[in-house]
């Protein structure tokens, strides 16, 4: 066996192994600074002197920060991946074989736009506004069922493409256990992640959570700051943006990280992989 096969073995359990490793750091030195005020490596002198809001989980799960930068690279490369693999095998792929793995590129590319521009919050808020006449910056449009309605509307679509990809992957490929295991795995966090994120707001039972799972970890501690001095806190109370970045982006690294397992598995990048 080559280096380059036993690396390309091995790549999607060092690719998942690399994403529990990141999160559990991120996540420990979240709970070290952010919790027990410990400056640790002058990380909290540097966020206080550099950022408005300088806790350290913010930093690491807001929208456009490392975590979700990893996301948008993971599935640009998965879209990469799956469309060399037609590109390169287009003569001999039929094209019921290839059509799953067109649907799974669409359907990845739906989640890379959304990941990095929000559109179903676009769409939610242009059909509001142009089509319903409603004040989409109202408190009643933001917390409503029809907002929420829109958004699982686009996620229905999602899920759909992405289901018949996934029946149909596994129809013709009934072989690798190994990879279905990881995409179902990539589906589950993934779907847990958007189902949440669509239903947020409906009795704002993110904030509820996020609050009591807070008030759990932080047990009466006095922390070094305070939320309500942090203007990214002054339209949503701390525990919505917990589960909005921290858990949600946690979920959506996890989906991404096994999904792209197992194409590197489903996809013959290696002839060693599980036939």
């Amino acid at each position: 066996m080559s280096v380059k096969d036993n690396f390309l073995k091995y790549l999607p359990w060092l690719l998942i192994g690399l994403s529990i490793s990141y999160l559990s750091i991120s996540l420990f030195l979240s709970y070290l600074i952010d919790i027990l005020n410990i400056d640790i490596f002058g990380l909290y002198s540097w966020l206080s002197n550099t950022y408005t809001d300088p806790y350290f989980w913010m930093f690491m799960f807001i929208e456009a920060s490392i975590t979700e930068q990893i996301q948008w690279f993971y599935l640009i490369l998965i879209q990469i991946i799956i469309m060399s693999y037609i590109i390169i095998n287009h003569r001999k792929l039929s094209k019921l074989a290839a059509l799953p793995w067109f649907l799974l590129f669409f359907g990845v590319y739906l989640m890379f736009l959304e990941d990095r521009f929000n559109i179903r919050h676009m769409g939610s808020k242009a059909i509001g506004s142009n089509l319903l006449r409603e004040d989409v910056y109202s408190a009643a449009w933001e917390t409503g069922f029809t907002r929420s309605s829109i958004e699982l509307s686009f996620y229905f679509i999602l899920g759909i493409t992405m289901i018949i990809a996934f029946l149909m992957i596994l129809r013709n490929n009934p072989k690798k256990q190994q990879a279905k295991r990881f995409m179902l795995m990539g589906y589950l966090f993934y779907g847990t992640a958007a189902i949440a994120s669509a239903t947020r707001n409906i009795g704002n039972w993110y904030t509820v959570v996020g609050t009591r799972i807070l008030g759990f970890i932080i047990s009466g501690r006095e922390l070094g700051w305070t939320a309500t001095s942090s203007p990214s806190f002054s339209w949503k109370p701390f525990g919505f943006w917990f589960m909005d970045h921290l858990v949600e982006e946690s979920l959506e690294l996890f989906g991404v990280t096994f999904l792209l397992a197992a194409i590197l598995i489903y996809l013959p990048l290696s002839k060693y992989h599980e036939e």
